[in-house]
């Protein structure tokens, strides 16, 4: 199990065909550099970001070099628990009223929403990533 979140997780390039509010996620490498473009839609809002990734043992770090969500990172870790399942941890930091006037707008009237939407998206994200890498043990 531990080997399928990372195989998922690692792989952002397919993101779009499983994850609901990514539209489009597309290799764009180069010179050895491991990146993908990634455009995540709403409505009403989307943000188009390249990511750069690396893939360690039981990680996969990501930074946002350009776009809508540069500056952003998202860190991929499978830990096990006590009873020896793989647990799958997100931590996130995006910026994502950058893409989107209506979201800056929306922040001002009410700060604290920021926090919700960005823990929603990350949820989704999260669980997208788990439910796929959880499908593709089972096929096994």
């Amino acid at each position: 199990a531990a080997q399928s979140l990372i195989a998922v997780a690692g792989d952002p390039a397919r993101w779009a065909t499983f994850v609901p509010t990514i539209r489009r996620s597309t290799p764009v490498g180069e010179d050895g550099l491991a990146a993908v473009e990634i455009e995540q839609s709403l409505p009403l809002m989307n943000w188009t970001t390249r990511w750069a990734y690396r893939l360690g043992e039981a990680s996969v770090d990501l930074f946002g070099f350009a776009g809508d969500l540069r500056g952003g990172r998202l860190r991929w870790d499978v830990r096990q628990d006590a009873a020896g399942r793989a647990q799958l941890v997100l931590r996130a930091v995006a910026d994502f009223q950058n893409g989107s006037m209506l979201l800056r707008e929306v922040y001002k009237l009410e700060p604290y929403l920021e926090y919700g939407f960005d823990v929603a998206l990350d949820l989704l994200l999260l669980q997208a990533v788990r439910y796929h890498a959880e499908q593709l043990s089972a096929a096994r």
